[in-house]
């Protein structure tokens, strides 16, 4: 727990830094105060996520045990809230050290952060265990936020709270903690438990009128069926003797400290005859409460609670629930002392009844089993409906008797073992009811049984309480016998199974009908699929069925491959049998798969190719995100360019191109986009992308063409703003800033780095643009002079691929040589150039090869290269190719068969020649060798820094603070990290001096590139 304090405490006081002190915040008042408390509890839940000190529940329903870890959490940040008792809470002999040790909260955030972390149940238990000052107090708070919880989790609180009220004013006569006057204190518990009451019987609880009538009706009847328990349960407490919870009251308890010690005695006894005139106003309330709901149902509710089920006993109409629970409070009332002269409540209540006859209602199940023996089958009806009241000898009593069931009769078999499996019986117990209850299913036809098990799953598909009977290897064997699952014992199999994990199994189905990699040997046709269709479209939600959610999990699975032949049929086939709409696969599915950081190459392949179809048939509707799929296939494009190492370039290049087709085809559709949807994307694409991406989108921003230059111009942009960032913000470490000064950025570097980034077609036509149109941007003379300084780029591009291995894919090298000379091909033949300018062409590309020698040299490729440059040199002299028409096309041939393919007889240079050393010998040699090799120049130095400088643009995050300020925050140690792997640990010196003016110097003056021999960098 100290480091989970220690968390929690850096993280309350940089919230405070940002805001103001956190006692002071007692409402969302603002937008601006109320997005500043989300963040911090998202932080909060992050840290305690973090830790595992709160188990995730949703139910509601559910009595959850207080664990010691989450009782410690919740007492932290109790014993930090600003309450009334604060101060006495340091005298507490057991917690007290924890008081102040964070930065006070106020009482609603410790209420919001009690609602955020779904730990009210612990709030609940806390309130018997102390003081009677801070248990006001946190009632007070807690009872104005309870309207922000949904309405079920609200009610279930409302009576949890108003039961510990009604326990603790029973308890004020054995004694209580209290700073302040105890008579005022209970009079304050009193106005508590009747502003809850008050909060129960309003619109919100009864049915609002936003609701449909039959709505409305079901919220009442459920209302009045909780008020009828709730009554009982309070006043049954009158009767029964106190019985502290000792575990509980260990971790929750608090004191004002020793009362030895105190020199004021908080320990305070309230007379009985005062305690039981609260009481006795309880009781008051809650009769008033009960009345006035019996008061509101007309004959139109009543008979509207015929036309829904019970919610906890479905099988019955929630009329008769509710009858059933009016006999058995006539019944309570007749014990007890306070409510059996109450005539006037027993007159409502028998109004309530009607002409029912409840007597007959409440036949014992054995008077019902003796009925059903003796000869009257109807019987076993009522029998069913009471399933909730069953032991296993009724489950034995209805297995001897199969022939009376019908289909619905088995559903309520399922839902009795639905609940069974809920309770404390034992292993033996409920393997023996799920054998009984199998039995009875299994005497129905196929159609029947598909009925019992779908109408189950849908009830109970995300809380299925018969999963650990599954058994998920037997299923795999039972699909490995490659049985038609149309044969009606084969499907019988497969639907039990079914029942057991719906959730499983169908994901388990749709992975094989894919093709996952996991499941190669087991074959599910298509048809067979299609046999389930009902429960694929079970749906989920109002807009997305159980297909889309299992689809979008099997989607973004790790590690996992399809098979690319069966990934689209499956598709191609739900979708053509409507289980699922081209729009929701493509918003539920794919584009959160392309938004996913991670993704393998044949599954990204799959999906590229098959949202290319969907495009490409217009098949979508106006549903479709198309403004968030082409945000995120762009930014998808831009994350596989920034070079992954583990990644082959030819396979990085054949998913960009796949993503500028798809672009290509949505930019074709015509009005794909309105005004607001084209500003949309380039708000969320513009800074986050590569320039190359961001160029991509020109049709959205209409005055780039998405030219070389226009790239450029943004790599220039950027960069300036990167620059003033670094040299302006304080938080930036001095060693950074001198850094960014010692290297020189110029248009030289931009192209580099595009290069690198660029696919092979990209490059031939951006290499194009450059010599073709845009020369004289560049301060070049002339389009030969342009052709001669792009290849000496590509040439430095490549250097650098080859050089620093573990930040450039492997293949990077021999790929921007095969685009070099195509490029080279086609600039010779679109200009028709002399003859002496073919010569010329081929002499500069020959002289390019030729500088990358000493670099080959210094890595495995060496030899080979050589012979390719000596086989190209022979190419150029032979009088045949005087012609320009195949001399590029052999060249590259030749760069296949010397690098591609001789590959495996490439050694690599660290082995030594010397076998007769020792291996330390050898090993000492091969490192000096290695690093003799290796040793980098300054110039590939600094034109690797030029190339690391450029940010990823993650790295730099815009936030508002809470004062609504706009800042700009620069990260320092992940810009150093991207920025600086070379000087990082060199002191630095603060420069004063413009690296911002070089820049624009760099940026405003067009200066001609000319080639090179010594470092860029002054």
């Amino acid at each position: 727990m100290d480091e989970y304090s220690q968390d929690m405490q850096k993280l309350l006081l940089k919230k405070e830094q940002e805001y103001g002190q956190l006692k002071f915040i007692s409402s969302r008042a603002t937008k601006e105060t109320s997005c500043f408390i989300d963040e911090l509890l998202e932080a909060i839940v992050d840290i305690i996520k973090k830790y595992n000190l709160f188990p995730e529940d949703n139910n509601h329903n559910k009595i959850r045990t207080i664990t010691f870890t989450s009782a410690q959490c919740y007492n932290y940040f109790l014993l930090n809230t600003n309450f009334s008792s604060h101060h006495l809470l340091l005298e507490d002999l057991l917690y007290g050290h924890l008081v102040d040790i964070w930065p006070t909260l106020s009482p609603y955030l410790f209420v919001q952060i009690i609602w955020r972390l779904k730990c009210e149940y612990i709030l609940v238990e806390s309130l018997m265990y102390i003081p009677l000052d801070l248990c006001v107090d946190i009632l007070d708070v807690a009872i104005k936020c309870i309207d922000e919880l949904d309405i079920p989790r609200a009610k279930c609180l409302i009576l949890a709270l108003n039961n510990k009220i009604y326990e603790k004013c029973l308890q004020l006569n054995l004694g209580a903690l209290s700073e302040k006057d105890i008579t005022e204190r209970a009079c304050q518990l009193v106005a508590n438990f009747q502003a809850l009451l008050d909060l129960l019987g309003s619109p919100r609880y009864m049915g609002s009128s936003e609701l449909s009538e039959v709505a409305r009706y079901e919220q009442h009847g459920l209302l009045l069926k909780c008020i009828l328990r709730h009554i009982k349960f309070c006043m049954s407490k009158k009767i029964e003797s106190y019985t502290e919870n000792l575990y509980e009251e260990k971790l929750l308890k608090l004191t004002y400290g020793n009362v030895a010690h105190n020199r004021v005695n908080y320990y305070c006894t309230l007379p009985a005859d005062k305690v039981q005139s609260i009481v006795t106003t309880l009781d008051e309330e809650l009769i008033s409460l009960l009345l006035n709901q019996i008061k509101q149902v007309d004959c139109y509710e009543y008979m509207g609670w015929l036309e829904v089920n019970d919610a906890e006993n479905i099988m019955i109409p929630l009329q008769r629930a509710i009858v059933i629970e009016c006999h058995y409070f006539i019944n309570f009332m007749k014990e007890n002392e306070f409510l059996k002269n109450n005539d006037h409540l027993s007159h409502c209540i028998q109004q309530l009844l009607g002409s029912v006859n409840g007597e007959e209602c409440l036949l014992t199940l054995q008077e019902l089993c003796h009925g059903i023996t003796n000869g009257k089958p109807n019987g076993m009806k009522e029998l069913m409906k009471r399933y909730k009241e069953w032991d296993i000898s009724i489950l034995s009593f209805i297995n001897e008797r199969l022939q009376l069931l019908q289909k619905d009769d088995c559903c309520i078999l399922l839902e009795y073992l639905h609940q069974m499996f809920a309770t404390s019986h034992t292993e033996v117990e409920k393997y023996q009811a799920y054998v009984l209850v199998l039995r009875a299913i299994l005497q129905q036809n196929v159609q029947d049984v598909y009925y019992i098990v779908i109408k189950y799953v849908l009830r109970h598909f995300d809380d299925n309480r018969l999963e650990y009977l599954y058994n998920h290897k037997l299923f795999i064997k039972f699909m490995q016998r490659d049985a038609c699952i149309a044969e009606s014992e084969k499907l019988l199999i497969l639907l039990i199974f079914l029942l057991l994990n719906a959730k499983r199994v169908l994901t388990t189905l749709v992975e094989i009908a894919i093709g996952c990699n996991k499941y190669e040997n087991v074959m599910f046709s298509l048809k067979d699929i299609l046999l389930l269709r009902s429960f694929f479209i079970i749906q989920k939600t109002n807009e997305y069925n159980l297909l889309i959610y299992i689809l979008k999990d099997v989607c973004l699975q790790k590690n996992v491959t399809w098979s690319c032949k069966h990934f689209p049929t499956f598709m191609n086939t739900v979708l053509d049998h409507k289980l699922i709409t081209p729009d929701n696969l493509m918003n539920i599915v794919y584009i959160p798969y392309l938004i996913d950081s991670s993704f393998h190459y044949f599954n990204f392949l799959c999906i590229l190719m098959h949202i290319y179809d969907i495009v490409m048939e217009r098949v979508c509707t106006p549903k479709m995100d198309y403004p968030l799929l082409i945000i995120a296939l762009t930014k998808k494009m831009s994350l596989i360019r920034r070079c992954e190492p583990t990644c082959l370039r030819s396979i990085i290049h054949d998913l960009i191109n796949h993503i500028t087709r798809i672009l290509n085809a949505l930019f074709y559709i015509p009005n794909i986009l309105t005004v607001n949807q084209q500003r949309e994307v380039i708000d969320a694409i513009d800074d986050c992308v590569e320039p190359i991406d961001r160029a991509r989108l020109s049709p959205l921003w209409h005055i780039l063409n998405g030219s070389i230059l226009d790239i450029i111009q943004d790599y220039e942009r950027r960069c300036f703003i990167i620059h003033r960032r670094l040299r302006t913000d304080p938080r930036c470490e001095p060693k950074l800033r001198e850094h960014i000064q010692s290297f020189r950025l110029d248009r030289e570097s931009f192209l580099r780095h595009m290069i690198l980034h660029a696919t092979e077609k990209e490059y031939e036509i951006f290499a194009l643009e450059l010599t073709t149109i845009f020369w004289c941007n560049f301060g070049w003379t002339d389009e030969m002079e342009a052709y001669e300084n792009v290849l000496r780029i590509t040439g430095e591009a490549a250097q650098l691929a080859l050089i620093f291995d573990n930040t450039f894919p492997n293949d990077t090298f021999v790929s921007l040589i095969r685009a070099l000379v195509n490029f080279c091909d086609v600039f010779a033949h679109i200009n028709h150039n002399t003859n002496d300018q073919q010569v010329a062409i081929r002499r500069i590309l020959l002289k390019t090869l030729h500088s990358l020698k000493d670099t080959t040299d210094r890595t495995c490729l060496g030899q080979m290269y050589g012979f390719l440059l000596a086989r190209i040199k022979d190419i150029l002299i032979k009088n045949s190719y005087s012609y320009i028409d195949r001399y590029f096309h052999e060249v590259n041939d030749w760069i296949d068969v010397y690098l591609v393919r001789c590959e495996g007889l490439m050694t690599p240079i660290k082995e030594s020649e010397n076998s007769s050393d020792s291996d330390d010998e050898k090993s000492l040699k091969d490192t000096k060798v290695l690093d003799e090799a290796r040793k980098l120049t300054s110039k590939e130095i600094d034109m690797f820094n030029s190339y690391k400088y450029f940010p990823d643009p993650r790295n730099f995050q815009k936030k508002d603070p809470p004062g609504g300020q706009h800042t700009d925050e620069v990260c320092p140690k992940a810009t150093i990290q991207r920025i600086s792997p070379w000087h990082i640990s060199l002191p630095l010196h603060d420069s004063k001096k413009g690296c911002e003016g070089k820049f624009q110097d760099n940026r405003q003056r067009s200066t001609p590139m000319k080639r090179r021999t010594t470092s860029s960098s002054s």
